[in-house]
């Protein structure tokens, strides 16, 4: 049977804790000072992207390329779907945002820039509609993370 807790956490829980909770302070700083233009279901691909960089910092998937990548697929065709449902008001907004997650995800395996989040990224700006003041907060805060992460390095270590 499966532990309920990780064994990894009982051997260095004050690292987890510790990790955990220098992450929730220097996100909380970055999220509070990009609350007025970060939309809803954007946030959310903003949070998993921190999981990914704050719970595996070592890992490849938490690398700049897939991250920075990931988000570029996602913005680019998150925004062509957006502007293209302008111009078809009869095919509903749900079908273009599905169409938004496929073709990042397509697109993120093809060019090697895999990064799921995105792929809400590309879905939350087909619902929020198109701004290029979104997207510019979006890469910020992003970038922001990567630069803790960097920052913070030598002291991270991979949670899971």
């Amino acid at each position: 049977m499966k532990n309920i807790v990780d064994d990894n956490f009982l051997q260095n829980k004050w690292k987890y804790i510790w990790q955990c909770v220098i992450v929730t302070f220097f996100v909380g700083i970055i999220l509070v000072v990009f609350d007025f233009v970060v939309k809803l279901a954007i946030v959310t691909s903003l949070g998993a992207t921190c999981f990914i960089v704050f719970t595996i910092p070592h890992r490849n998937s938490s690398k700049t390329v897939f991250i920075l990548g990931g988000y570029t697929v996602g913005a680019v065709v998150g925004s062509i779907c957006a502007i293209i449902t302008s111009f078809t008001p009869g095919i509903p907004l749900s079908l273009w945002g599905a169409v938004a997650i496929g073709l990042s995800m397509f697109l993120m395996v093809v060019f090697n820039f895999e990064h799921p989040p995105a792929a809400a990224l590309s879905l939350g700006i087909v619902f929020g509609g198109f701004n290029i003041g979104t997207i510019i907060s979006v890469y910020s805060i992003a970038i922001m993370f990567l630069v803790v992460r960097k920052l913070l390095g030598k002291w991270l270590i991979d949670l899971i």
